[in-house]
């Protein structure tokens, strides 16, 4: 048997604070599969006559509801109306209000001990309102999960506004390994729905790590706790690298993905040229990262820096949108 699923939540009413019970339902039950469960128990009964019955006995419930009566059935539930508003004098007009009729629905004592003795109940997790930060996208790139020093980075998801300046509330950036934080503070958009900023992103310890954490704390009444939210993802950050066209070049870059020229280590160990083990270098083309053609003999456009794109693949190099990114490290 199913247990009955319950939540703590907070009673905002009293004073000290204290919580409520709230029934947290499985399943919604209508005609049909409650017809079902009856014929199945009842072999001599089809599904359409029994829900055929039920409809039935509803609209004769209402109808006695109607004329005034109270209906009452043993060992299950009593039917009566009920009015909601209030008079100033007995002699006074009634409310003009819709919902002025109520219907009340009692179950009877022996059917609540039957269901008592028999429940079981089971606590579920407090479900607590939270800043939900779904996706984060660079608006000048057009990339997912990057940092641009130069760019607005536009967060998305829900619950995420936060009064700018209130104490312990808004946006930070970290960094993963040195711990340094940095509390955002250019703001083009804070919303529920959308956060619009340009990041200040913090300095680490490492030359070589670029990755990212984001959260936002933010208060949703004046005294209410404070509540934050992390971002699930990592955020990346271009990488600025030494030693460009080295024939050795250092272990630097830890940027992964669709974006990365990544070079398979024990090929570069060996010595192997990127055109022999047939490897994929990119064209550096402002709009877009192109596969480009392999071979000993292509030779690459030629760079600011006096080097070929060429050499900057058999480099492990990443170029984006005509910027280049970092080096393609483990």
């Amino acid at each position: 048997m199913s247990t009955i699923q319950w939540r703590p939540a907070v009673n905002a009413l009293t004073v000290p604070q204290s919580y409520k019970m709230l029934f947290v339902p499985r399943n919604t039950v209508g005609y049909s599969e409650l017809a079902a469960e009856i014929a199945a128990e009842n072999p001599n009964w089809n599904a359409e006559l029994v829900e055929a019955v039920m409809r039935a006995e509803r609209k004769a419930i209402q109808r006695h509801l109607i004329n005034g009566d109270q209906i009452t059935l043993e060992d299950a539930f009593s039917y009566r109306v009920s009015f909601v508003g209030k008079l100033d004098a007995p002699d006074a007009p009634l409310p003009d209000r819709d919902d002025l009729l109520q219907v009340n629905i009692h179950a009877s004592a022996p059917f609540m001990r039957e269901l008592r003795h028999a429940a079981q109940l089971e606590r579920l997790a407090p479900e607590q309102k939270q800043p939900l930060i779904a996706a984060a996208e660079d608006t000048k790139l057009k990339l997912k999960d990057v940092l641009n020093p130069n760019g607005v980075l536009r967060l998305s998801g829900a619950n995420l506004f936060f009064e700018e300046g209130a104490e312990g509330c808004g946006c930070v950036i970290e960094g993963t390994r040195s711990g340094e934080r940095a509390v955002q503070s250019q703001f083009a958009q804070i919303a529920n729905s959308s956060v619009l900023l340009v990041p200040d992103i913090p300095a680490q310890a490492h030359p070589w790590n670029n990755e990212y954490t984001l959260s936002i704390s933010t208060q949703y009444t004046e005294h209410g706790t404070l509540r934050s939210g992390i971002y699930g993802r990592k955020l990346r950050s271009p990488l600025t690298l030494t030693n460009f066209g080295h024939p050795n070049p250092p272990e630097t870059g830890i940027q992964r993905g669709q974006y990365l020229c990544h070079r398979d280590r024990r090929q570069r160990e060996r010595g192997r040229n990127d055109a022999d083990s047939g490897g994929l270098g990119y064209s550096r083309r402002p709009s877009a990262l192109q596969p480009a053609r392999h071979g000993r003999k292509r030779q690459g456009r030629r760079g600011s820096d006096g080097d070929s794109e060429w050499d900057a693949h058999r480099a492990g190099l990443c170029w984006l949108g005509g910027q280049q990114l970092g080096a393609a490290g483990e």
